[in-house]
């Protein structure tokens, strides 16, 4: 690793490792992961424990993918991982205790010595180096970024899941989570409106309060475009909103004689709604905007 460690030295790192992104919920393991900036592993694991987690462990190579996809902002960061040997000879362990069952080492490594953190290793680099695969880094190796894998789910304000539809020969195929919600209790209805097409349905699947994936119970038919997928909201109780928007106003007047009908929003300060008018109907209604007269009305004889 020693080619990589000398092209890193160039490049410089935060002392503290502050959140730049997330949490963000990983549906295959319904776990949730934030990334780090730039620091050592010590100071990344240092801030893990402080936001009630730890540097991720990597169960299997889905997950490593998934972490390598989310993170690595396309190959362009390499990523710490809770993967450590606490001297110069000894096995690597999970920071947080886990049993070791999946390695993704990079061939020729680890090499210990000085080198015992590890990371995911970012773009293709040359030299052995392979993206996705692991190698072992000094502690204050620059240009890491440490993924923390949090142990319970963060406070996440109840709202609403979106997904789009897939597509194929005018058939709904899949749905893509955009925003898998949170404060879900039981599956929503899931309606799937517009494109052209007909008939597709589906179900949410919901896991630890949000929907994990949307399942396609029935593609429909015939779609020329793309559909809208309404996924219904999290529990809430019903209420009801009343908003008044116009207003008839009946005049009862005497023929002949002349009036101005006028307006208020307080009873106090009044303003006239039209010019003044001779009454050829004893009764004459108007209607009116309340945004633009209020809601106080009032019918005053002039000259």
């Amino acid at each position: 690793m020693k080619r990589l460690i000398l092209f890193l030295l160039f490049c410089s790192w935060s002392v503290r490792a502050s959140v730049i992104m997330g949490p963000i919920y990983n549906p295959a393991n319904g776990h949730y992961y934030s990334l780090l900036a730039a620091s050592s592993w010590s100071a990344s694991q240092t801030e893990a424990l402080s936001l009630g987690g730890n540097l991720v462990t990597v169960d299997n190579p889905a997950e490593n993918d998934w972490l390598f996809d989310t993170f690595s902002g396309g190959g362009q960061r390499s990523l710490w991982i809770g993967l450590v040997a606490t001297n110069a000879t000894s096995t690597y362990a999970w920071v947080d205790g886990t049993l070791v069952s999946y390695l993704n080492w990079d061939a020729g490594q680890p090499n210990l010595g000085s080198e015992r953190w590890a990371i995911i290793i970012r773009g293709n680099l040359g030299g052995g180096q392979v993206a996705r695969k692991w190698h072992d880094v000094g502690d204050a190796a620059t240009q890491c970024y440490g993924v923390v894998e949090l142990l319970t789910a963060p406070y996440c304000s109840p709202h609403r899941a979106t997904a789009t539809a897939n597509i194929v020969n005018g058939f709904v195929v899949g749905a893509t989570m955009t925003d898998y919600g949170c404060g879900y209790t039981n599956p929503p209805v899931v309606l799937i409106q517009g494109g052209g097409g007909s008939n597709a349905t589906a179900l949410a699947v919901v896991s630890n309060g949000v929907i994990n994936h949307i399942q396609i119970t029935d593609a429909g038919c015939c779609y020329t475009g793309m559909p809208q997928i309404v996924i219904g909201s999290p529990p809430f109780v019903p209420t009801v909103a009343i908003r008044f928007s116009k207003v008839k106003v009946t005049q009862n007047v005497v023929l002949g004689h002349n009036y101005v009908l006028e307006s208020s929003t307080n009873m106090t300060d009044w303003t006239a709604t039209g010019p003044p008018f001779t009454a050829t109907s004893e009764t004459i209604t108007d209607e009116f905007d309340l945004d633009m007269t209020g809601r106080f009305f009032r019918i005053r004889q002039v000259p």
